[in-house]
């Protein structure tokens, strides 16, 4: 919603629908002009009795009043204002509110006070997802890099193991001790040879695996996770007058307060958006109050 108050001239306009509206008693008779820039969540007024510089304002719950006023004499015309647009009027109202309240300044428990217009918003998230990015990536790089040492030097392990025991295999040789009729007799077994074996006997042995079998085992992977600090954001908060250094986490702190405080306004919103459309009568929406509950 936009509006435009001249005092002087006794005339207010809410976008173009312009009315005669006395509106003395809002304002000391140097006001010559108040306006009201909805989107942009502020306002100005200009005084004709100094140089025509205009000063900002920032609290549109003063106005109030000023709208119930206009959509009542609105109300009151002979091709009078419709339930529907009175209706629009005050959440129109509620998107004035809302705005305005969602782009104040954010104080921050840090002690610094943040910007929190739109544009302010987009180079905070700007500047601290770019550091975030660059240090874990550099962490995660030599991470990965440390895994594929650990993982090489596994494979070499397991290489060199397997090749100890393919040789060790390699030079394997079976003997054994047997008794024939009693005797006995060391040699290598031969296939039906005849002779009848003790009950005692053989007596097995092996030989040849007299190397090492390897050493060792799998390496476990390092877990892969950011170990580098994130970078300090520079940043000139409202309340310093040289930019300062401030840490990734309180920096990254303000902003998510920020769009906290955004997220809980927007409920407010769409709740005092559902109530108005439910009002049935004229009397109902002008009494409405658009300005508590934030």
């Amino acid at each position: 919603m936009n509006f435009v108050v001249l005092p002087r001239s006794g005339s207010m306009s809410i976008d173009n629908a312009l009315l005669d509206l006395d509106s003395s008693g809002y304002f000391p008779s140097e006001v010559e002009i108040l306006a009201w820039h909805g989107d942009k969540g502020n306002g100005f007024i200009e005084y004709n009795d100094r140089p025509r510089i205009v000063e900002q304002v920032y609290d549109a719950t003063l106005y109030r009043d000023l709208i119930n006023d206009w959509v009542a004499a609105a109300a009151a015309l002979p091709a009078s204002l419709t339930l529907a647009q009175a209706k629009q009027v005050k959440q129109g109202f509620v998107e004035a509110i809302f705005h305005n309240k969602r782009m104040l300044p954010y104080q921050h428990l840090d002690g610094w006070r943040y910007e929190a217009t739109d544009e302010a918003i987009a180079y905070m998230t700007s500047a601290l997802a770019s550091g975030n990015i660059e240090a874990a990536m550099s962490s995660f790089i030599n991470e990965l890099n440390n895994n594929i040492f650990a993982n090489n030097t596994t494979a070499g392990i397991v290489n060199s193991w397997s090749v100890t025991n393919y040789n060790n295999w390699a030079g394997l040789s079976i003997g054994w001790n047997y008794d024939v009729f009693g005797g006995s007799t060391a040699g290598a077994g031969i296939p039906n040879h005849g002779h009848e074996f003790n009950m005692d006997g053989p007596t097995h042995y092996i030989q040849g695996i007299s190397q090492s079998v390897g050493s060792g085992g799998y390496q476990t992977w390092n877990v892969i996770t950011s170990v580098v600090a994130p970078p300090s954001t520079a940043w000139r908060p409202l309340n310093s007058a040289v930019g300062q250094s401030i840490a990734a986490n309180n920096f990254g702190s303000a902003l998510r307060a920020i769009a906290d405080r955004r997220t809980a306004l927007n409920a407010v919103r769409v709740r005092k958006n559902r109530e108005i459309a439910d009002l049935m009568t004229m009397a109902a929406v002008i009494a409405y109050d658009t300005t508590i509950g934030w």
